[in-house]
């Protein structure tokens, strides 16, 4: 699913000799190199013929289709709520909302599915191979009068990551001026381990991190092929528009002829 998400990201763009055209293919599955060859071919880089935008998108959306046919996603929500998660999402959004009720806590959990980055060792340098990583917050408060705990995290492939705990603001406090609170990294090695634990305690752990990433994989490839869809629809209307428009001088010319043919006679 990672692997799915990262390849699809990845543009590969060729310069069309003679018309100075760039193309780009958003490839879904680069092990596939079949499939690519074969859309490549397709789209004209045999002949020299750049591919329309509207014919390059029903490509992809043909192959996003087939890849929501194998969706993980419902096999996910469902572990989820066995963990007492609740997931929103809208349709079209890419904002996450995982809410969990505890016995005088209420956690929420929210990423964002294309908020991705390449995940990184502890150099902070980039993992090889198509590793993914994604920021999401969890928010614990304990009632109408507490202040939410927020938890700055990086779902780092299979590994979490804390970057910053902070406290809401306090009352009549300057949002812009409010202190944040330090840096995880630069806190007490012990401190940051009670961290962890606390969050873990809560189920918030390296097993969450991959699922945080394996989610936004699949809800991402649903986004996808959703944003593929309209984006042919609205060219087909381009494309017949163009249609019809090349026909109405032929049909008016037509017209005439026939208008001047009946005068004459």
């Amino acid at each position: 699913n990672m692997l799915r998400l990262a390849t699809r990201r990845a543009l590969r763009a060729t310069f069309v000799a003679q018309k100075a055209s760039t193309f780009a293919v958003r490839t879904m599955c680069a092990a596939d190199a079949g499939w690519v060859d074969d859309v490549w071919r397709r789209l004209g880089k045999e002949t020299g013929e750049p591919a329309s935008m509207a014919e390059a998108t029903r490509e992809q959306l043909a192959v996003a289709k087939k890849e929501q046919e194998e969706s993980g996603e419902a096999q996910l929500s469902n572990d989820a709520a066995s963990a007492g998660f609740s997931i929103e999402k809208s349709p079209g959004e890419s904002l996450v909302t995982m809410k969990k009720e505890m016995v005088g806590e209420t956690m929420v959990v929210s990423f964002h599915v294309d908020d991705v980055q390449p995940a990184v060792d502890a150099d902070g340098e980039e993992k090889e191979g198509a590793l993914m990583a994604v920021n999401f917050t969890v928010a614990i408060s304990k009632g109408a009068d507490s202040p939410q705990l927020f938890f700055e995290c990086l779902a780092n492939n299979a590994e979490l990551h804390v970057r910053r705990v902070a406290l809401e603001e306090e009352e009549g406090a300057d949002k812009e001026d409010a202190y944040g609170g330090p840096l995880f990294a630069e806190m007490d090695g012990q401190w940051q381990f009670s961290c962890f634990s606390y969050l873990a305690e809560r189920g918030i752990d390296d097993n969450f991190a991959n699922f945080v990433c394996e989610y936004a994989a699949e809800t991402e490839c649903g986004e996808y092929a959703r944003w593929l869809g309209r984006l042919d629809a609205f060219l087909a209307k381009e494309s017949r528009a163009d249609a019809c428009s090349q026909r109405r001088p032929q049909c008016k010319d037509g017209a005439m002829r026939a208008k001047a043919q009946h005068h004459w006679r």
